[in-house]
This record gives structure tokens, C-alpha cells and sequence, in this order.
């Protein structure tokens, strides 16, 4: 999809591409959604998902698009597009979207950098293409959620123009904010 160079941690350039990830990549998903969570010192940030989750993604209501190194293949940020239309995962019934207003709702069901990486405004990267993806669908609304104690995520959204619609217990009982943009 694109190539992009990134700052390592260490100082060091990093070539990699963005690109639609495939069943080929579900070791590196897991890994990379393991090390992001074990890394917080807040674990209440993110929540995180089962394999066959991110598997239904790839193979039917939704994309994984990555951000893969070139010369190692490592995935380095990836983030997660879903249209879960009449399903109860949908983020615009916690906004109070109804009837056939749910089918033009996409979401953000995820993003996330590995630490190394961080401060190259992956995050905001991967919300923008991913909210292509969304609009090439015919969605006029992406909704997402973020911990309200994250303070740099919610940042991004805002941001990016996403309005806090909503502040619920989701996945289990943890706080987070539903919020939404309207696409043109």
C-alpha cells in the first residue's frame, strides 16, 4: 500500500510498508497485541483479543492493516477495521444509532505501535487509512473506543475529529469513551 521510514527508539531509520495483513501474519498479531499489553502499566488501556477474533477480521467483516518492516518482517503497528452491522459489537448502538443506520457504521476496533516505535504518529496513520477503508465501504459514520485515562490515544482521536459520545463499561466492565466521526 505505502512505504514509509521510521525512527526506532535506538535511533536508528527503519523502512517499512503498510499493508493489508492476511492469515500468514497471525503469529506476529498475537505477538505484537501480547507485548503492547504487557508493556502497560496501566492494563486497564487496552483489551485484548482471541485469535479467531482477529481471524474472522481477515477472512470476512473487516481488515488488519500492519506495519511491517522490510528487511525483517516485523510487524511494528497494526490496526483493525469492522463492520459488525446488527451485531451487539456495535459501537453505534452505545451512541443510540438505530435500524438500518447501524449498516453505515464502521469501527475502529483497534490500534496499536510497538513501544520501539513510538512518536512517528503511527497510531493517527493507521486511524486515517483506516478510515479510507471505512469510506470506500460506503460507512457514514467510524466510531471507535479508548480508555479515558489514556490520554494520548484519546488526543489522536480528538485530534483527527472524532467527538466523545459516550463514556460505558465495555469488554468486561473497563471505563472507555465510544467516540464517533462522521465521514463525507
Amino acid at each position: 500500500m505505502k512505504k514509509i521510514n521510521l525512527n526506532k527508539r535506538d535511533g536508528s531509520i527503519v523502512e517499512a510498508e503498510i499493508k493489508v495483513l492476511d492469515l500468514t501474519y497471525m503469529d506476529a498479531i498475537m505477538k505484537l497485541q501480547h507485548n503492547i499489553y504487557d508493556g502497560l502499566e496501566n492494563k486497564s488501556f487496552y483489551a485484548c483479543s482471541d485469535k479467531e477474533e482477529f481471524e474472522d477480521t481477515i477472512k470476512g467483516n473487516g481488515k488488519i492493516i500492519g506495519c511491517v518492516s522490510l528487511k525483517d518482517n516485523e510487524l511494528i503497528a497494526m490496526g483493525v477495521y469492522i463492520e459488525y452491522g446488527y451485531e451487539d459489537h456495535n459501537y453505534g448502538y452505545d451512541i443510540n444509532i438505530h435500524g438500518e443506520e447501524l449498516l453505515k457504521v464502521g469501527q475502529l476496533e483497534s490500534t496499536v505501535v510497538s513501544e520501539k516505535y513510538r512518536g512517528n504518529r503511527l497510531q493517527k496513520l493507521m486511524c486515517e487509512i483506516l478510515e479510507e477503508v471505512g469510506g470506500n465501504a460506503g460507512m457514514k459514520y467510524i466510531c471507535a473506543t479508548v480508555a479515558p485515562d489514556n490520554k494520548y490515544s484519546v488526543n489522536t482521536f480528538t485530534n483527527l475529529g472524532y467527538k466523545i459520545m459516550a463514556d460505558k463499561l465495555k469488554y468486561g466492565g473497563l471505563r472507555r469513551y465510544v467516540l464517533m466521526k462522521e465521514l463525507c
